[in-house]
């Protein structure tokens, strides 16, 4: 998982910093890059690939904004050797074949699939819109117009994966593994 500085660079402009401001659709914009530049940084177990070539996909809820902001940041990307690929998901749908899972504090269905993907081997994020806590190992926020994210690598770890130093060192708050 070998990351240069300039990709560590790239990322930390990406995901956290707006010229003037954060507002909601640069707020969404950065959210959806972050999805993506997450990938590269996380092992997942050989297992969960059907192939040696199988993409990485990124599942969304279908009704969420973030959807298209996440296909177009994810258009023609790579994770290491992998495609990236996206996948939308209905209210009443699965995550089967999903690497990455995200969806929004108040989406009940949402939270209903993480709560079903605790301990799989997915990346599960959301928003801290709430003080309720959610079923996800990484978890965005908005602090001083910034997007940040907090990491449980604990849960990570529950889940059989691994997240990269580099992911880690740019996180504002890490749950470590004891």
């Amino acid at each position: 998982m070998a990351v240069s500085w300039r990709s560590r660079c790239d990322f930390f402009m990406l995901a956290g910093h707006s010229q003037g401001g954060t507002s909601p659709p640069l707020e969404l914009a950065a959210k959806a890059t972050s999805l993506v530049k997450f990938a590269p940084f996380v092992d997942w177990p050989a297992a969960v690939f059907s192939t040696p070539d199988s993409p990485v996909t990124i599942c969304v809820m279908d009704d969420d904004p973030l959807a298209p902001l996440v296909q177009q940041a994810a258009s023609g990307q790579k994770a290491g050797n992998r495609a990236l690929a996206v996948q939308r998901i209905s209210p009443n749908g699965s995550a089967d074949g999903c690497q990455i899972f995200y969806f929004e504090p108040d989406s009940q269905a949402g939270a209903d699939i993480a709560e079903a993907l605790r301990n799989r081997p997915v990346l599960t994020v959301t928003s801290s819109d709430s003080d309720v806590p959610k079923p996800a190992i990484i978890t965005f926020s908005v602090d001083q117009n910034r997007v940040r994210f907090d990491i449980d690598n604990i849960a990570a770890a529950h889940a059989g994966l691994e997240i990269g130093s580099s992911l880690l060192a740019l996180a504002r708050n890490v749950k470590r593994v004891p």
